[in-house]
Protein backbone atom coordinates (compact mmCIF):
# COMPACT_ATOMS: atom_id res chain seq x y z
CA UNK A 1 0.00 0.00 0.00
CA UNK A 2 2.79 2.42 0.93
CA UNK A 3 4.67 1.54 -2.25
CA UNK A 4 1.54 2.29 -4.31
CA UNK A 5 1.09 5.59 -2.44
CA UNK A 6 4.69 6.54 -3.21
CA UNK A 7 4.28 5.72 -6.92
CA UNK A 8 1.07 7.78 -7.19
CA UNK A 9 2.64 10.69 -5.29
CA UNK A 10 5.79 10.58 -7.39
CA UNK A 11 3.66 10.71 -10.55
CA UNK A 12 1.20 13.42 -9.53
CA UNK A 13 3.17 15.76 -7.28
CA UNK A 14 5.15 18.08 -9.51
CA UNK A 15 5.62 21.81 -10.03
CA UNK A 16 2.88 22.19 -12.64
CA UNK A 17 0.26 20.34 -10.60
CA UNK A 18 1.14 22.33 -7.49
CA UNK A 19 0.75 25.60 -9.44
CA UNK A 20 -2.66 24.47 -10.67
CA UNK A 21 -3.69 23.55 -7.12
CA UNK A 22 -2.53 26.92 -5.76
CA UNK A 23 -4.72 28.67 -8.32
CA UNK A 24 -7.66 26.27 -8.28
CA UNK A 25 -8.21 25.64 -4.55
CA UNK A 26 -8.60 29.28 -3.38
CA UNK A 27 -10.77 30.06 -6.40
CA UNK A 28 -13.00 27.07 -5.64
CA UNK A 29 -13.37 28.15 -2.00
CA UNK A 30 -14.36 31.69 -3.01
CA UNK A 31 -16.90 30.47 -5.58
CA UNK A 32 -18.44 27.98 -3.13
CA UNK A 33 -18.77 30.70 -0.44
CA UNK A 34 -20.38 33.04 -2.93
CA UNK A 35 -22.85 30.36 -4.03
CA UNK A 36 -23.78 29.64 -0.41
CA UNK A 37 -24.41 33.35 0.15
CA UNK A 38 -26.51 33.45 -3.07
CA UNK A 39 -24.32 36.19 -4.44
CA UNK A 40 -22.43 34.30 -7.14
CA UNK A 41 -22.14 36.25 -10.38
CA UNK A 42 -19.82 34.68 -12.97
CA UNK A 43 -18.76 38.00 -14.45
CA UNK A 44 -17.40 39.11 -11.08
CA UNK A 45 -14.77 36.35 -11.36
CA UNK A 46 -14.05 36.71 -15.02
CA UNK A 47 -10.97 38.75 -15.93
CA UNK A 48 -9.89 38.05 -19.49
CA UNK A 49 -6.40 39.52 -19.16
CA UNK A 50 -5.55 37.37 -16.12
CA UNK A 51 -6.87 34.20 -17.74
CA UNK A 52 -4.94 34.88 -20.95
CA UNK A 53 -1.75 35.53 -18.94
CA UNK A 54 -2.02 32.21 -17.12
CA UNK A 55 -2.92 30.44 -20.37
CA UNK A 56 0.18 31.84 -22.10
CA UNK A 57 2.38 30.71 -19.20
CA UNK A 58 1.02 27.15 -19.33
CA UNK A 59 1.29 26.99 -23.13
CA UNK A 60 4.88 28.26 -23.06
CA UNK A 61 5.86 25.70 -20.43
CA UNK A 62 4.17 22.95 -22.40
CA UNK A 63 5.92 23.93 -25.63
CA UNK A 64 9.28 24.20 -23.84
CA UNK A 65 8.89 20.71 -22.31
CA UNK A 66 7.81 19.29 -25.67
CA UNK A 67 10.81 20.80 -27.47
CA UNK A 68 13.22 19.62 -24.76
CA UNK A 69 11.77 16.11 -25.00
CA UNK A 70 12.13 15.98 -28.79
CA UNK A 71 15.65 17.45 -28.74
CA UNK A 72 16.66 15.09 -25.94
CA UNK A 73 15.46 12.04 -27.84
CA UNK A 74 17.15 13.13 -31.09
CA UNK A 75 20.48 14.03 -29.49
CA UNK A 76 20.74 11.41 -26.74
CA UNK A 77 22.87 8.89 -28.65
CA UNK A 78 25.29 11.63 -29.79
CA UNK A 79 25.65 12.99 -26.27
CA UNK A 80 26.55 9.69 -24.62
CA UNK A 81 28.52 7.95 -27.40
CA UNK A 82 31.04 9.32 -29.92
CA UNK A 83 29.55 9.50 -33.44
CA UNK A 84 32.67 10.71 -35.29
CA UNK A 85 33.74 7.16 -36.07
CA UNK A 86 36.77 8.10 -38.15
CA UNK A 87 38.12 10.15 -35.26
CA UNK A 88 37.34 7.31 -32.86
CA UNK A 89 39.29 4.81 -34.98
CA UNK A 90 42.23 7.23 -35.10
CA UNK A 91 42.09 7.62 -31.32
CA UNK A 92 43.04 3.95 -30.95
CA UNK A 93 45.88 4.08 -33.47
CA UNK A 94 47.70 1.07 -32.00
CA UNK A 95 44.66 -1.16 -32.59
CA UNK A 96 44.23 -0.33 -36.29
CA UNK A 97 45.93 -3.52 -37.49
CA UNK A 98 43.12 -5.52 -35.81
CA UNK A 99 40.20 -3.31 -36.85
CA UNK A 100 37.61 -4.26 -39.46
CA UNK A 101 38.56 -2.53 -42.71
CA UNK A 102 37.14 -2.24 -46.23
CA UNK A 103 37.32 0.00 -49.27
CA UNK A 104 34.52 2.46 -49.95
CA UNK A 105 33.17 3.31 -53.40
CA UNK A 106 36.05 5.79 -53.87
CA UNK A 107 38.44 2.89 -53.14
CA UNK A 108 39.62 4.54 -49.93
CA UNK A 109 40.49 2.30 -46.99
CA UNK A 110 37.97 2.74 -44.17
CA UNK A 111 38.69 1.67 -40.58
CA UNK A 112 35.66 0.65 -38.52
CA UNK A 113 36.15 1.21 -34.75
CA UNK A 114 35.73 -2.52 -34.09
CA UNK A 115 38.65 -4.70 -32.98
CA UNK A 116 38.47 -8.34 -34.07
CA UNK A 117 39.53 -11.09 -31.67
CA UNK A 118 38.66 -14.28 -33.60
CA UNK A 119 37.06 -15.06 -36.99
CA UNK A 120 36.40 -18.16 -39.08
CA UNK A 121 34.69 -18.99 -42.35
CA UNK A 122 31.03 -19.75 -41.66
CA UNK A 123 31.35 -23.18 -43.29
CA UNK A 124 34.64 -24.13 -41.61
CA UNK A 125 34.94 -26.50 -38.69
CA UNK A 126 33.12 -25.09 -35.66
CA UNK A 127 35.03 -23.79 -32.67
CA UNK A 128 35.64 -25.77 -29.50
CA UNK A 129 34.69 -23.27 -26.80
CA UNK A 130 35.47 -23.79 -23.12
CA UNK A 131 33.93 -21.61 -20.42
CA UNK A 132 35.44 -20.88 -17.00
CA UNK A 133 34.26 -18.77 -14.07
CA UNK A 134 36.77 -16.15 -12.93
CA UNK A 135 36.75 -16.87 -9.20
CA UNK A 136 38.90 -13.83 -8.44
CA UNK A 137 36.59 -11.38 -10.24
CA UNK A 138 33.24 -13.12 -10.32
CA UNK A 139 31.31 -9.91 -9.60
CA UNK A 140 31.92 -6.57 -11.32
CA UNK A 141 32.30 -3.51 -9.09
CA UNK A 142 31.95 0.01 -10.48
CA UNK A 143 35.03 2.25 -10.21
CA UNK A 144 34.62 4.84 -7.46
CA UNK A 145 34.54 7.86 -9.80
CA UNK A 146 31.64 6.33 -11.72
CA UNK A 147 29.80 5.08 -8.63
CA UNK A 148 30.04 8.53 -7.01
CA UNK A 149 28.55 10.15 -10.13
CA UNK A 150 26.10 7.40 -11.10
CA UNK A 151 22.99 9.57 -10.69
CA UNK A 152 24.44 12.19 -13.03
CA UNK A 153 25.59 9.65 -15.62
CA UNK A 154 22.29 7.81 -15.60
CA UNK A 155 20.50 10.97 -16.81
CA UNK A 156 22.22 10.33 -20.17
CA UNK A 157 19.58 7.62 -20.74
CA UNK A 158 16.58 9.78 -19.79
CA UNK A 159 14.86 9.27 -23.15
CA UNK A 160 15.39 5.50 -23.31
CA UNK A 161 13.27 2.66 -21.94
CA UNK A 162 15.72 0.69 -19.80
CA UNK A 163 15.37 -2.08 -17.24
CA UNK A 164 17.95 -4.01 -15.34
CA UNK A 165 19.21 -7.54 -16.00
CA UNK A 166 22.01 -9.61 -14.60
CA UNK A 167 24.45 -10.11 -17.46
CA UNK A 168 27.58 -12.07 -18.22
CA UNK A 169 30.82 -10.09 -18.07
CA UNK A 170 33.59 -11.37 -20.33
CA UNK A 171 36.73 -11.08 -18.20
CA UNK A 172 39.05 -12.64 -20.77
CA UNK A 173 39.27 -14.55 -24.06
CA UNK A 174 42.26 -16.78 -24.78
CA UNK A 175 43.31 -19.66 -27.03
CA UNK A 176 44.64 -22.73 -25.24
CA UNK A 177 45.52 -26.03 -26.98
CA UNK A 178 43.43 -25.03 -29.99
CA UNK A 179 40.39 -24.23 -27.86
CA UNK A 180 38.79 -20.83 -27.22
CA UNK A 181 38.60 -20.22 -23.46
CA UNK A 182 36.06 -17.67 -22.24
CA UNK A 183 36.61 -16.50 -18.66
CA UNK A 184 33.54 -14.82 -17.23
CA UNK A 185 32.05 -13.08 -14.24
CA UNK A 186 28.76 -11.29 -13.62
CA UNK A 187 27.65 -7.70 -14.08
CA UNK A 188 24.37 -5.84 -14.55
CA UNK A 189 22.87 -3.97 -17.46
CA UNK A 190 22.63 -0.81 -15.34
CA UNK A 191 26.38 -0.95 -14.71
CA UNK A 192 26.90 -1.17 -18.47
CA UNK A 193 24.65 1.86 -18.94
CA UNK A 194 26.94 3.76 -16.55
CA UNK A 195 30.12 2.67 -18.34
CA UNK A 196 30.06 1.19 -21.86
CA UNK A 197 26.88 2.94 -22.98
CA UNK A 198 27.76 6.38 -21.63
CA UNK A 199 31.41 6.44 -22.73
CA UNK A 200 31.39 10.04 -23.99
CA UNK A 201 28.85 11.66 -21.67
CA UNK A 202 30.44 14.62 -19.89
CA UNK A 203 29.38 13.96 -16.35
CA UNK A 204 31.67 16.26 -14.33
CA UNK A 205 34.03 19.08 -15.34
CA UNK A 206 33.99 17.90 -18.94
CA UNK A 207 35.31 14.46 -18.02
CA UNK A 208 34.01 11.30 -19.66
CA UNK A 209 34.32 7.60 -18.93
CA UNK A 210 36.37 7.22 -22.12
CA UNK A 211 38.89 9.92 -21.23
CA UNK A 212 39.36 8.51 -17.73
CA UNK A 213 39.52 4.78 -18.47
CA UNK A 214 40.07 4.24 -22.24
CA UNK A 215 41.87 7.34 -23.62
CA UNK A 216 43.85 5.43 -26.32
CA UNK A 217 46.04 4.96 -28.31
CA UNK A 218 45.59 1.31 -27.28
CA UNK A 219 42.63 -0.50 -25.76
CA UNK A 220 42.84 -2.10 -22.33
CA UNK A 221 42.68 -5.89 -22.44
CA UNK A 222 39.48 -7.50 -21.23
CA UNK A 223 41.24 -8.65 -18.07
CA UNK A 224 42.46 -5.10 -17.32
CA UNK A 225 39.36 -3.13 -18.36
CA UNK A 226 37.53 -1.14 -15.68
CA UNK A 227 34.24 -1.16 -17.60
CA UNK A 228 31.20 -3.40 -17.14
CA UNK A 229 31.78 -5.13 -20.52
CA UNK A 230 28.66 -7.26 -20.58
CA UNK A 231 28.93 -9.87 -23.32
CA UNK A 232 26.61 -9.14 -26.22
CA UNK A 233 25.99 -10.66 -29.59
CA UNK A 234 24.82 -9.76 -33.06
CA UNK A 235 23.49 -12.24 -35.53
CA UNK A 236 22.15 -12.88 -38.99
CA UNK A 237 19.10 -15.05 -39.61
CA UNK A 238 18.82 -16.26 -43.18
CA UNK A 239 15.33 -17.47 -44.16
CA UNK A 240 14.73 -20.57 -46.25
CA UNK A 241 14.51 -18.50 -49.47
CA UNK A 242 17.94 -16.93 -48.88
CA UNK A 243 16.68 -13.60 -47.52
CA UNK A 244 18.61 -12.25 -44.52
CA UNK A 245 16.52 -10.25 -42.05
CA UNK A 246 17.47 -6.66 -41.15
CA UNK A 247 15.61 -4.67 -38.48
CA UNK A 248 15.02 -0.95 -37.99
CA UNK A 249 15.50 -0.19 -34.31
CA UNK A 250 12.87 1.61 -32.26
CA UNK A 251 13.24 5.14 -30.86
CA UNK A 252 13.17 4.15 -27.18
CA UNK A 253 16.15 1.77 -27.16
CA UNK A 254 19.28 2.71 -25.19
CA UNK A 255 21.47 3.17 -28.30
CA UNK A 256 21.16 3.32 -32.10
CA UNK A 257 17.67 4.78 -32.05
CA UNK A 258 16.01 4.63 -35.47
CA UNK A 259 18.99 2.92 -37.11
CA UNK A 260 19.12 -0.37 -39.00
CA UNK A 261 20.85 -3.46 -37.71
CA UNK A 262 21.33 -7.13 -38.56
CA UNK A 263 18.63 -9.63 -37.56
CA UNK A 264 19.39 -9.79 -33.82
CA UNK A 265 21.33 -7.60 -31.40
CA UNK A 266 21.22 -8.55 -27.73
CA UNK A 267 23.05 -9.01 -24.46
CA UNK A 268 23.80 -12.47 -23.11
CA UNK A 269 21.16 -12.60 -20.39
CA UNK A 270 21.62 -14.90 -17.41
CA UNK A 271 17.92 -15.77 -17.38
CA UNK A 272 18.60 -17.73 -20.56
CA UNK A 273 22.23 -18.84 -20.36
CA UNK A 274 23.01 -20.06 -16.83
CA UNK A 275 22.12 -23.50 -15.49
CA UNK A 276 20.63 -24.53 -12.15
CA UNK A 277 24.05 -24.15 -10.51
CA UNK A 278 24.26 -20.53 -11.72
CA UNK A 279 27.01 -21.48 -14.15
CA UNK A 280 27.49 -20.34 -17.73
CA UNK A 281 27.80 -23.22 -20.18
CA UNK A 282 28.12 -23.53 -23.93
CA UNK A 283 24.63 -25.02 -23.98
CA UNK A 284 23.48 -21.92 -22.12
CA UNK A 285 24.94 -19.70 -24.82
CA UNK A 286 23.16 -21.85 -27.43
CA UNK A 287 19.87 -21.43 -25.56
CA UNK A 288 20.39 -17.67 -25.23
CA UNK A 289 20.93 -17.27 -28.98
CA UNK A 290 17.77 -19.25 -29.69
CA UNK A 291 15.64 -17.39 -27.14
CA UNK A 292 16.76 -13.97 -28.40
CA UNK A 293 15.88 -14.97 -31.97
CA UNK A 294 12.45 -16.01 -30.71
CA UNK A 295 12.00 -12.84 -28.63
CA UNK A 296 13.03 -10.49 -31.43
CA UNK A 297 11.65 -12.26 -34.50
CA UNK A 298 8.90 -14.53 -33.07
CA UNK A 299 10.20 -17.59 -34.91
CA UNK A 300 9.43 -20.22 -32.27
CA UNK A 301 12.72 -22.13 -32.59
CA UNK A 302 13.72 -24.95 -30.24
CA UNK A 303 17.15 -24.72 -28.60
CA UNK A 304 16.94 -28.43 -27.77
CA UNK A 305 16.89 -29.44 -31.44
CA UNK A 306 19.82 -27.40 -32.78
CA UNK A 307 23.32 -26.43 -31.69
CA UNK A 308 23.19 -22.66 -32.00
CA UNK A 309 26.69 -22.35 -30.54
CA UNK A 310 27.98 -23.79 -33.82
CA UNK A 311 26.68 -20.71 -35.66
CA UNK A 312 29.20 -18.41 -33.92
CA UNK A 313 31.88 -17.29 -36.36
CA UNK A 314 33.49 -14.17 -34.82
CA UNK A 315 34.40 -12.47 -31.54
CA UNK A 316 35.16 -8.75 -31.48
CA UNK A 317 35.18 -5.60 -29.33
CA UNK A 318 33.15 -2.48 -30.11
CA UNK A 319 35.20 0.69 -29.55
CA UNK A 320 32.12 2.92 -29.66
CA UNK A 321 31.12 1.25 -26.39
CA UNK A 322 34.61 1.28 -24.92
CA UNK A 323 35.67 -2.14 -26.17
CA UNK A 324 32.54 -4.01 -25.12
CA UNK A 325 32.89 -7.67 -26.22
CA UNK A 326 30.53 -9.21 -28.77
CA UNK A 327 30.21 -12.43 -30.69
CA UNK A 328 28.62 -12.86 -34.11
CA UNK A 329 26.46 -15.71 -35.40
CA UNK A 330 24.91 -16.79 -38.71
CA UNK A 331 21.87 -19.06 -38.61
CA UNK A 332 20.10 -20.53 -41.65
CA UNK A 333 16.39 -21.36 -41.43
CA UNK A 334 15.27 -24.56 -43.11
CA UNK A 335 11.54 -23.95 -43.48
CA UNK A 336 10.36 -20.33 -43.04
CA UNK A 337 10.49 -17.96 -46.06
CA UNK A 338 10.07 -14.17 -46.21
CA UNK A 339 6.27 -14.13 -46.62
CA UNK A 340 5.77 -16.72 -43.87
CA UNK A 341 8.05 -14.78 -41.53
CA UNK A 342 6.19 -11.48 -42.04
CA UNK A 343 2.79 -13.12 -41.57
CA UNK A 344 3.87 -14.97 -38.44
CA UNK A 345 5.51 -11.88 -36.90
CA UNK A 346 2.39 -9.75 -37.44
CA UNK A 347 0.13 -12.43 -35.98
CA UNK A 348 2.33 -12.84 -32.91
CA UNK A 349 2.56 -9.09 -32.28
CA UNK A 350 -1.23 -8.77 -32.38
CA UNK A 351 -1.49 -10.91 -29.27
CA UNK A 352 -2.39 -8.98 -26.14
CA UNK A 353 0.50 -10.41 -24.11
CA UNK A 354 3.05 -9.39 -26.73
CA UNK A 355 1.70 -5.84 -26.94
CA UNK A 356 1.80 -5.48 -23.16
CA UNK A 357 5.31 -6.91 -22.83
CA UNK A 358 6.75 -4.76 -25.58
CA UNK A 359 5.16 -1.57 -24.26
CA UNK A 360 6.63 -2.28 -20.83
CA UNK A 361 10.09 -3.63 -21.65
CA UNK A 362 10.76 -3.00 -25.36
CA UNK A 363 11.35 -6.73 -25.80
CA UNK A 364 11.76 -6.33 -29.56
CA UNK A 365 14.24 -3.96 -31.20
CA UNK A 366 11.86 -3.09 -34.01
CA UNK A 367 9.01 -4.19 -36.24
CA UNK A 368 10.13 -2.73 -39.59
CA UNK A 369 12.16 -5.13 -41.70
CA UNK A 370 14.33 -5.17 -44.80
CA UNK A 371 15.57 -8.30 -46.57
CA UNK A 372 18.80 -8.88 -48.48
CA UNK A 373 20.32 -11.95 -49.99
CA UNK A 374 24.03 -12.54 -49.57
CA UNK A 375 24.72 -11.65 -53.21
CA UNK A 376 22.85 -8.37 -52.77
CA UNK A 377 24.94 -7.46 -49.73
CA UNK A 378 28.09 -8.05 -51.76
CA UNK A 379 26.91 -5.37 -54.21
CA UNK A 380 26.37 -2.73 -51.51
CA UNK A 381 28.68 0.17 -50.70
CA UNK A 382 29.58 0.97 -47.11
CA UNK A 383 30.90 3.75 -44.88
CA UNK A 384 31.51 3.79 -41.13
CA UNK A 385 27.80 4.30 -40.45
CA UNK A 386 25.67 3.44 -43.47
CA UNK A 387 25.05 0.89 -46.20
CA UNK A 388 23.97 1.91 -49.72
CA UNK A 389 22.31 -0.68 -51.94
CA UNK A 390 22.77 -0.95 -55.71
CA UNK A 391 19.43 0.94 -56.00
CA UNK A 392 20.95 3.80 -53.94
CA UNK A 393 18.77 3.10 -50.91
CA UNK A 394 20.60 4.26 -47.78
CA UNK A 395 20.47 2.36 -44.49
CA UNK A 396 22.02 4.16 -41.51
CA UNK A 397 23.70 1.80 -39.03
CA UNK A 398 26.05 1.71 -36.06
CA UNK A 399 29.68 0.74 -36.80
CA UNK A 400 29.13 -2.57 -35.01
CA UNK A 401 26.44 -3.49 -37.54
CA UNK A 402 28.56 -2.39 -40.52
CA UNK A 403 31.47 -4.41 -39.12
CA UNK A 404 29.18 -7.42 -38.69
CA UNK A 405 28.19 -7.28 -42.38
CA UNK A 406 31.81 -6.90 -43.50
CA UNK A 407 32.88 -9.84 -41.34
CA UNK A 408 30.03 -11.92 -42.76
CA UNK A 409 31.03 -11.07 -46.34
CA UNK A 410 34.68 -11.80 -45.59
CA UNK A 411 33.85 -15.15 -44.01
CA UNK A 412 31.14 -16.40 -46.37
CA UNK A 413 32.13 -18.76 -49.17
CA UNK A 414 32.85 -16.94 -52.40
Amino acid sequence: MKKKLYQISNKLINANNIKIAILFIPLTIIIVNEIIAHKFVLNDFYDTSILISFLIVFICEGIANLILGIVGKITEDDVKLETNYKSLANKYEVEKSKMVIFKNKEQEVVYIPVVTLMQRNINDEVWDINIELDKNKSKYILPKQIADNSSKIFTAHANSVVFNNRNIRLNDLAICDGKIVLTYGFTTYFDSLLTNRAMDYQFISGRTVREIYEPGPFLSTLSESKLSNHLGFNGFVELSDGNIIFVKRGNKLSIAKGLWQQSVGASLKTKYCINDKHELTIKGISKAICMEINDELKLGLSYEKEQFEHTIFAFYRDLVEGGKPQFLFYYKMKECNKEQFITNFKNEMKKKKQKKENAKKQNIDGSNFAFFKLEELKQCNFSENYMITRNNDKYRMMPSSIASIIMLLNNADK
